[in-house]
């Protein structure tokens, strides 16, 4: 009974610790994350800053942070579910020894299983975000808000449509949370070894490298979701994959990458320093 209460308490303690950190991480990285989205989508090449000038043209600074909404409400329950999940798992493998080691393929494999969970909360979110997103590039308004972009999805393809690009959402998502909290550890870990200390600095740093790492693997597949979700023409992962090929050669699955690696590290620098910082007080 008493192992019980206590899981129950470190499972408690990871949901609420993943949902501050969550909401913190989508206020700092927002508007990095809009101007990748555009020039994800963008049918030209175009650097960050005129994208940058672009979007605060036809929309002022506001238009950075469209599509605000569905994360903010929702990365918090990601990030809770996220956290939950690999704290299970890891406490799963270590047994009661908290300080028991994990290999860098365990950590990995805690990491995917997470991911899996947050595909479910992902899919419909960032569907709703990148059509909110696209709106001044189109310079049509479509929605009047969120919710009257979830109805008209929900309107034209049931609610089946809010899961559209689930498959592509798996493929970026379970090796890349994979990869996240594996190089969180790893980059702690070694911090650790060059000062011979721990320091509250180091997951602060260890985060930004672990966002760096999991965004620099998974980024192709991005650049394919987006697409997907985007377009209303039904492709699959391979199909999507091949026509990008074809009509923009190899530099399309890059496209928008340095603003998002830019934005990754102080965004995952906050949700790790948070996460830990939440953590720690509720010990």
């Amino acid at each position: 009974m008493e192992k019980e209460r206590k899981g129950n308490v470190e499972i408690a303690r990871d949901f609420f610790a993943g949902t501050v950190a969550g909401c913190s991480g989508i206020i700092v990285g927002h508007p990095f994350d809009t101007i990748k989205v555009h020039l994800q989508l963008s049918n030209s090449q175009q650097s960050v800053f005129s994208c940058l000038h672009k979007i605060v043209k036809n929309n002022g600074f506001r238009g950075l942070m469209k599509g605000i909404v569905p994360p903010l409400c929702t990365d918090a329950i990601t990030n809770s579910v996220l956290f939950s999940a690999n704290g299970v798992a890891q406490r799963s493998i270590r047994g009661d020894n908290v300080k028991t080691s994990m290999t860098p393929w365990e950590v990995f494999l805690c990491g995917s299983f997470a991911g899996i969970f947050c595909c479910f909360i992902a899919t419909p979110v960032e569907l709703v975000k990148i059509k909110l997103q696209m709106e001044s590039q189109q310079q049509i308004k479509s929605y009047s808000g969120t919710l009257d972009c979830v109805k008209s999805i929900v309107r034209a393809n049931g609610i089946q449509g809010l899961f559209r690009g689930f498959s592509s959402v798996v493929i970026r998502d379970v090796p890349a949370y994979g990869v996240y909290f594996m190089s969180y550890e790893w980059t702690k870990g070694v911090c650790n070894s060059l000062l011979g200390r721990p320091s509250e600095w180091f997951s602060i740093i260890a985060g930004g490298v672990a966002g760096c790492a999991a965004w620099a693997c998974s980024y192709p597949a991005d650049v394919i979701k987006s697409n997907i979700q985007f377009t209303t023409n039904g492709t699959s992962f391979i199909e999507c994959a091949r026509q990008l090929y074809r009509a923009h050669g190899s530099k399309v699955f890059f496209r928008g990458l340095t603003p998002t690696l830019v934005r990754s590290f102080p965004v995952n620098a906050t949700i790790f320093g948070t996460y830990e910082l939440i953590s720690s007080l509720l010990r």
